[in-house]
């Protein structure tokens, strides 16, 4: 395809309802493609069946703007088309695992597999699919026709359609336009409370509200955090093996008479191989080399140790003087390896079989120069020096049955690695749980935190709005009790100093009988003028319309002072409520 200029581009053509039409144009070129092709104009989505769907081809994978761009789009899934080297396999998980994490989205990688025809003599393949934590949920073996299926769910967060407004959907229109469309002929009726209302009497009422708003989400969310599992998650132990590619970088190793292959390539292509198949199968594996690079035995053999491998695999191809000699051998260096050899030989035999190549059986060399000390293997994969095993070797179908026969040999000697799988992807998924448990509960830290500081300003200035409100009727109440207090107190402390007054003087001794009062009329007239004022009701009080009850306003002496102060917050208001 052509950008408007004329130049070519790369691009992802999509196919709607029988017609083609580009949906994404590469934008991150690499290597000679920027000589000859126009980059794009940058992300892209396409929506399918509700999905919104990110696209990218090879290099746009690794490029940090464009993982960034197509996360701003809000994607749910993100689907692209690579092809990569096989020691780049690495690189591509990574990639995939970081786009998902990135964008929240699952990742669907189609690696390309086999020799591209353009300078790839192999590739990566392994074609996978990751979820949106960043956990590959598929993967598939680099073999040319291999599908990576899986059932993904719809997230939670899936994009609906916008509802139309008026045949616009409501997201292209600006305020305005819906202020002029449908929306201006609906009115809304409101009752109206009859009387006035009070501005601090509706901010007390809305600042119930929110407290009961903040207060029982936090109770909630509290009772939910108490009970979140916290349960010890441990990693099971991995199977772990090495592999050896022999030679390597300026040791070509063996030189085919017929084809000029190296022997050095052709161990390398096996050993990579083989690590894609075991690690589909859940094993851990260590290479002593993964490029054209030199690696002594001794420092395979320390590869091998250092990372606690249980079987340690040598690959190197034979070669003899006479062109007679053909077949694949297995060599043993301990007598305890035959088994593990056993296994090997007669798995590789039969992947091989259908090519004709022979197989010379197990031998056992304890002279030969690799000693590991986990049980131990060196294949020589056919001879150089045969006319027909250096044509076998030269085909990856060949290279990968070989890789495929030994990698069956190795799950036939170790038949606990799958048990040993099932056991990782059963820690994968309870970690993801116990990951997502633990944002939860960290999530649920911090809000009840902002909850907590919210609900101590709400209470605060509930505090303060009801003393604004009741201001005046709290001022009458504390002036009453003060004055009360005021005038109760010296008569108290009167009356107790006079108790203890009493209580600590003797009474003296008085013998002398007490006079007797006399009684009847000839009493004397200072008594009966003190019981005459206390029968005599003072003037003020008699007056009034006879016996109608009084209000406590006429039951006040005229003179008082406070009495002029009616309507000034005095008491009398309070009673006449």
């Amino acid at each position: 395809m052509k950008d408007n200029a004329g130049r070519p581009q790369m691009v992802m053509l999509g196919i709607r309802g029988g017609g083609i039409e580009v949906v994404y144009r590469k934008t991150w070129l690499g290597g000679g493609e920027t000589a000859g092709f126009a980059p794009g104009d940058g992300p892209a989505v396409v929506e399918l069946d509700g999905w919104r769907i990110g696209l990218g081809i090879c290099k746009d994978t690794s490029s940090p703007e464009h993982i960034a761009g197509t996360a701003a789009l809000g994607v749910d899934a993100y689907a692209a088309g690579l092809a990569n080297l096989p020691e780049e396999l690495s690189e591509q998980e990574s990639r995939a695992s970081l786009i998902a994490k990135t964008c929240g989205a699952w990742v669907v990688f189609a690696s390309f597999a086999g020799p591209t025809g353009g300078g790839f003599t192999e590739s990566a393949g392994s074609s996978s699919i990751w979820s949106p934590d960043g956990l590959r949920v598929a993967q598939v073996i680099p073999e040319i026709g291999a599908i990576a299926r899986a059932t993904i769910g719809r997230s939670s967060r899936l994009r609906r359609p916008l509802p139309a407004l008026g045949g616009c959907p409501v997201a292209a229109r600006t305020w305005p336009d819906l202020c002029k469309g449908p929306l201006a002929s609906y009115t809304a009726l409101s009752a109206m409370r009859i009387g006035p209302i009070r501005f601090l009497h509706v901010v007390a009422l809305a600042l119930g509200v929110g407290l009961l708003a903040v207060l029982v989400p936090g109770t909630v969310l509290a009772s939910q955090g108490a009970h979140l599992p916290h349960t010890p998650l441990k990693a099971p132990k991995p199977y772990v093996v090495a592999i050896d590619p022999g030679h390597g970088g300026y040791d070509p190793g063996a030189i085919s008479p017929f084809n000029q292959l190296e022997e050095k390539n052709v161990t390398l292509s096996v050993g990579l191989d083989l690590r894609q198949l075991l690690l589909a199968q859940g094993v851990r594996v260590v290479m002593s080399r993964t490029k054209d690079v030199y690696v002594s035995i001794s420092q395979a053999e320390a590869v091998a140790v250092n990372n606690h491998a249980n079987l340690f695999v040598s690959l190197w191809v034979n070669d003899w003087t006479t062109a007679s000699l053909e077949g694949v051998t297995v060599f043993t260096p301990h007598p305890s390896d035959t088994a593990f050899a056993n296994a090997v030989d007669s798995a590789m035999g039969k992947a091989i079989s259908p090519y004709g190549m022979g197989n010379r059986g197990v031998q056992p060399l304890p002279r030969l120069w690799v000693h590991a000390t986990m049980p131990t293997l060196t294949i020589e994969s056919g001879f150089m020096s045969n006319q027909q095993d250096s044509a076998l070797l030269a085909q990856p179908a060949f290279r990968q049955a070989l890789a495929q026969g030994i990698a069956n040999g190795i799950l036939a000697y170790a038949p606990q690695i799958p048990a040993l799988h099932a056991q990782e992807i059963a820690y994968q998924a309870a970690h993801a749980k116990a990951l997502a448990a633990s944002k939860l509960a960290a999530a649920q830290l911090k809000h009840r935190s902002s909850l907590g500081g919210w609900m101590t300003v709400l209470a605060l200035t509930a505090v303060l709005l009801f003393l604004a409100l009741y201001k005046d009727t709290l001022g009458r109440s504390l002036r009453w009790s003060f004055a009360e207090a005021r005038f109760r107190l010296p008569i108290a402390a009167r009356a107790s100093f006079l108790g203890f007054q009493r209580a600590v003087t003797p009474r003296p001794q008085n013998n002398r009988a007490r006079p007797q009062r006399p009684s009847g009329r000839g009493a004397p007239r200072s008594t009966s003028r003190r019981a005459a004022s206390r029968n005599q009701r003072p003037q003020w009080r008699t007056e009034g319309p006879g016996t109608r009850p009084r209000r406590v306003a006429e039951m006040v002496r005229p003179d008082e002072r406070h009495r002029q102060r009616r309507g000034q917050g005095s008491v009398y208001d309070d009673l006449s409520l």
